[in-house]
C-alpha cells in the first residue's frame, strides 16, 4: 500500500493545471453543473477549508479555492465505477489500533466453584521497594478485563486490546487457583490453560547434582540449618513422597476457605477471634493418630517452605533451638507459579521418636507449624537464613505482641479437618494480614484423636442475593441481577476517537476536526452476560467549523434496550434527533445512541470539557459478543445532514446513512463488498487512539508529519510501529 501525500510544490502545479482546464472547459462543464446533485454539500466544506487555511487573507488563494471547489463538485459528483476486478480485489488497511480477540480460560479445576479473575495486557507485578525478592501488584495498573470462570474454572469470551499487545496475564485472588498465569496466542485467540506449560510463569532450574537426574536429597534426612526431611523432592520442590491419589478438594471446602480467609481482608479487622490470646495454633493429638497435610492454595509471590515440629503438649519448647524442624512441602507454590503443586497434593506427617521417623503420633503430642518465607532456593535447597515464622508466636521477630501471630488454625466441623493459614511477611511492615499466603489443611485419623476444643470455627459462605455466587466473590452481593463490573479500556482510563469531517472528500488529515474520549463500564451477571452499561464520552477538541454531532451504535437490536438515561453537564438546547421511548434513535435496527448534536457549541477551544454519560439497561441480559465492546461503532454526523455519517474504516454505516454518498469524491466504499469509509488516498476519516492523552496534530498539519511512524505503520498494514501514537515528532 502506498499512501498518497501531496507536497506543497506539487499542489501548486496541480492547481494551475486544473485552473486552465476549468477555464477552457467551462462551457461544456456548465451542463454538468445542472446535473450534479451534491454540489450544495461542497460549500460548507469550502468554508471549512478557508477558515483552516493560514493564507486565507490572500485573495488569489481565495479565488483558487473557489474555482477548485466548483471544479471538484462538478467532476467528482459522479460515482466511481464499481465492479472492476482490480477494485474489488484491492486490499485497504483498516487503521485499527485496537482489536477484539477471543479469550479462552481453563483453570482445569476438580471442584466447581466460581473464580473471579482479572486480565492485564502487561506483566502486572513489580519489585517491592521494601524487598528485592518480593513482587507486588503495580499500584497504578488497572486490569483491562474482569471475568468470572464457572463450570470447573472455564470462561469463554472476547477481549478488546491494543494491537501491539501479544501477551496477556490472568490474575486471581480467589483461593484455589494460581494467582498469575500467562496466555498463549494462536488463530486470533488468547488461551490460558492452567494445565499447559505455555501458561506457566516459569520455574528456575536447580543447579545441584540431584539423584535420578532431578531429585534433590539430603543425606540422613538432615539438611544444613537443622532441617529434617521426609524424603526427596524435584528441582521445582515437588515432594517425591506425595501420597496417591490426591485429596479431594470440594467446592464447599473452597467456598469455606474463601469466606474465612478472603484476599486483602485483614484478619485483625474482619476476624480478630482467629488470633486472640489463648487461641491454639497447634494441632493437639489426644489419642494415637496419623496426620496428613494437604496443599490447598498459595497466595504469595514467595516460594515458601512449609514445615512442622512436634513436642509434648505439656512441655512446649522454650527456645527455637529446642525445635526439630521437619520439612513437609519444600516449595508451597502452584504449578505455573514458581512451583509444581496442585490443590489436593498431600503428604504423610511423621513423628520423630528420637531414633527414627514413624507414621503414628502418640497421644499427648502437639504439632506446631512454621514457614520459611521465600526459603526455597533456585538450587532446590532451603535458605536457612530466610525469615522463619512459627505457630508458637513467642519465637516470631515482631516487637508488638499483637503483631506476633503469623498463622491461624480453623476447625471445619462439617469435613472434620483443620485449615492452616500463614502470613509470610513481617507484620510490622508490608503485610496485608490476610493470612492466606500459604493455605493447607490437616486431618487426623481417626478424627476423634484430635482435640478441636478451642479452635475457631470456619466461616460459612454467604450468598445474600441468592444468585449462586458467594458474597466474597460478588461485587454486588445485594443485587441478584449483577455479580461484577468490568471497564473498557480500563477503570478510569479513556481512549481517544479522532475524525476528519470532510468525507467523502479528502481532508487535510490533521485528524483534529472532532476529538472525543471514551470509557465504559459493563455490569454482568453470573452467566457473564451484560445487564446494563454506563458509557462515558468527553469531547476534547473541535478543529473544524462544521456542525458535527456524535453517536454510537451497539450490536444488539434497539428492542433489546429497556431504557437509556443520559446525564451531562452540557445543556443541548438544539438537540435535533428523534428518539424512541427507550432512548435509542428512531428508524434504526440496532440500538443507536445519540450523544450530542453539535460539537462547535461546547466552547472546547476556550477550555470547556463537558461530559456525556449514558446508563443503558437491557430487557434481558445480552452477550458481550452480541453487544460488541466499547467504543462499539462510533460515528459523527456532519453539517446537520443525518445521512452523512463518518465511521471508522470498514465499520458499517447505520440504517440512516445516505448510501448515495458511498463511492463519490474520494471515497472508495463498496457496500456490496462490505467495504466502507476507505479513500483514494488510503487515509482514514476516523481512527481510534488507545491513549488517554493523545497529542493531536496542530491545524493543517497532517498526522503523517506529526507522527513520523504513522506512514510506515499504515504502509505495513500495522506490522511496523504499532505504537506510533506514542512517538510524535520532536
Amino acid at each position: 500500500m502506498r499512501i498518497s501525500v501531496i507536497k506543497t510544490n506539487q499542489s501548486q502545479t496541480i492547481f494551475f493545471g486544473l485552473l486552465i482546464k476549468f477555464v477552457l472547459g467551462v462551457v461544456n462543464l456548465y451542463v454538468e453543473i445542472l446535473r450534479c446533485i451534491n454540489i450544495s454539500y461542497f460549500y460548507p466544506i469550502l468554508l471549512h477549508n478557508l477558515l483552516k487555511t493560514r493564507t486565507m487573507r490572500k485573495i488569489l488563494h481565495l479565488n483558487t479555492l473557489l474555482l477548485l471547489a466548483l471544479f471538484f463538485s462538478i467532476t467528482s459528483c459522479i460515482k466511481t465505477p464499481k465492479g472492476s476486478t482490480e477494485e474489488e480485489n484491492k486490499e485497504y488497511f483498516d487503521f485499527a489500533t485496537i482489536g477484539t480477540f477471543s479469550l479462552s480460560v481453563d483453570y482445569k479445576l476438580k471442584f466447581n466453584s466460581p473464580i473471579v479473575f482479572y486480565i492485564y495486557d502487561e506483566y502486572p507485578y513489580q519489585t517491592s521497594p521494601n524487598d528485592p525478592d518480593l513482587e507486588i501488584l503495580k499500584p497504578n495498573l488497572n486490569p483491562i478485563l474482569k471475568g468470572l470462570a464457572t463450570n470447573f474454572g472455564k470462561y469463554s469470551g472476547v477481549v478488546t486490546i491494543k494491537k501491539s499487545v501479544t501477551q496477556l496475564y490472568i490474575y486471581s485472588t480467589t483461593i484455589g487457583v494460581p494467582q498469575l498465569l500467562k496466555s498463549s496466542f494462536a488463530n486470533n485467540t488468547f488461551t490460558i490453560d492452567a494445565s499447559s506449560t505455555a501458561s506457566y510463569m516459569g520455574v528456575k532450574s536447580a543447579t545441584l547434582n540431584f539423584k535420578s537426574g532431578s531429585d534433590a536429597t539430603a543425606l540422613n534426612a538432615v539438611l544444613p540449618g537443622g532441617y529434617t526431611t521426609l524424603g526427596t523432592w524435584t528441582s521445582s520442590g515437588r515432594p517425591n513422597y506425595l501420597l496417591s491419589p490426591d485429596a479431594s478438594i470440594s467446592a464447599e471446602l473452597i467456598n469455606v476457605v474463601n469466606a474465612s480467609l478472603p484476599e486483602a481482608k485483614p484478619v485483625p479487622t474482619y476476624n480478630p477471634q482467629y488470633i486472640t490470646n489463648g487461641v491454639s495454633s497447634a494441632l493437639r493429638v489426644i489419642a494415637d493418630a496419623t496426620v496428613e497435610v494437604v496443599f490447598v492454595h498459595e497466595g504469595a509471590s514467595y516460594k515458601n517452605v512449609l514445615g512442622y515440629f512436634h513436642y509434648p503438649t505439656n512441655s512446649p519448647p522454650t527456645s527455637i533451638g529446642q525445635i526439630n524442624k521437619i520439612i513437609a512441602f519444600p516449595n508451597s507454590s502452584y504449578s505455573g507459579s514458581g512451583g509444581s503443586l496442585v490443590s489436593g497434593n498431600r503428604v504423610q506427617l511423621q513423628y520423630w521418636n528420637g531414633t527414627a521417623l514413624t507414621n503414628v503420633f502418640p497421644a499427648g503430642t502437639s504439632i506446631g507449624w512454621f514457614i520459611v518465607a521465600n526459603g526455597f532456593k533456585s538450587d532446590a535447597s532451603i535458605n536457612q537464613y530466610a525469615p522463619h515464622y512459627y505457630s508458637l508466636e513467642q519465637f516470631n521477630p515482631e516487637n508488638n505482641s499483637l503483631k506476633k501471630p503469623h498463622n491461624v488454625l480453623l476447625y471445619d466441623p462439617q469435613r472434620q479437618l483443620v485449615i492452616i493459614g500463614f502470613e509470610d511477611l513481617p507484620r510490622e511492615g508490608g503485610s496485608d494480614d490476610d493470612f492466606n499466603d500459604a493455605i493447607f489443611y490437616a486431618v487426623g485419623t481417626p478424627v476423634t484423636a484430635i482435640d478441636y476444643g478451642d479452635l475457631p470455627v470456619v466461616e460459612d459462605p454467604e450468598d445474600e442475593d441468592g444468585d449462586g455466587i458467594p458474597d466474597d466473590r460478588d461485587e454486588f452481593p445485594s443485587d441478584p441481577d449483577v455479580v461484577y463490573s468490568t471497564h473498557y479500556p480500563a477503570e478510569n482510563v479513556y481512549h481517544t476517537l479522532a475524525y476528519e469531517d470532510l468525507w467523502p472528500t479528502r481532508g487535510d488529515y490533521d485528524m483534529n476536526d472532532v476529538i472525543v474520549t471514551y470509557n465504559s463500564t459493563h455490569f454482568l451477571n453470573s452467566a457473564n452476560k451484560v445487564v446494563k452499561v454506563i458509557d462515558r464520552f468527553k469531547p476534547v477538541w473541535s478543529g473544524g467549523i462544521l456542525d458535527v454531532g456524535f453517536a454510537y451504535q451497539m450490536g444488539v437490536p434497539y428492542t433489546a434496550v429497556k431504557s437509556t438515561t443520559k446525564t451531562s453537564d452540557f445543556v443541548d438546547n438544539n438537540f435535533r434527533y428523534t428518539l424512541n421511548s427507550n432512548g435509542t434513535e428512531v428508524q434504526q435496527s440496532n440500538a443507536t445512541i445519540m450523544v450530542f448534536d453539535n460539537i462547535t457549541e461546547m466552547g472546547l477551544t476556550t477550555g470547556a470539557r463537558p461530559s456525556f454519560n449514558f446508563e443503558i439497561k437491557f430487557n434481558s441480559p445480552v452477550t458481550v459478543s452480541d453487544l460488541t465492546t466499547p467504543p462499539y461503532n462510533p460515528f459523527i454526523i456532519v453539517n446537520k445532514n443525518r445521512g452523512m455519517e463518518i465511521h471508522m474504516p470498514n465499520y458499517r454505516p447505520t440504517d440512516r446513512a445516505d448510501y448515495n454518498l458511498f463511492g463519490t469524491y474520494d471515497d472508495r466504499s463498496n457496500p456490496g463488498l462490505s467495504r466502507f469509509y476507505v479513500s483514494t488516498s488510503e487515509m482514514p476519516w476516523g481512527i481510534i487512539i488507545p491513549n488517554n492523552n493523545f497529542d493531536f496534530p496542530i491545524e493543517r498539519e497532517s498526522i503523517i508529519k506529526y507522527y513520523p511512524q504513522f506512514l510506515p505503520w499504515a504502509e505495513s498494514f500495522g506490522a511496523q510501529y504499532p505504537d506510533w501514537y506514542l512517538h510524535r515528532r520532536q
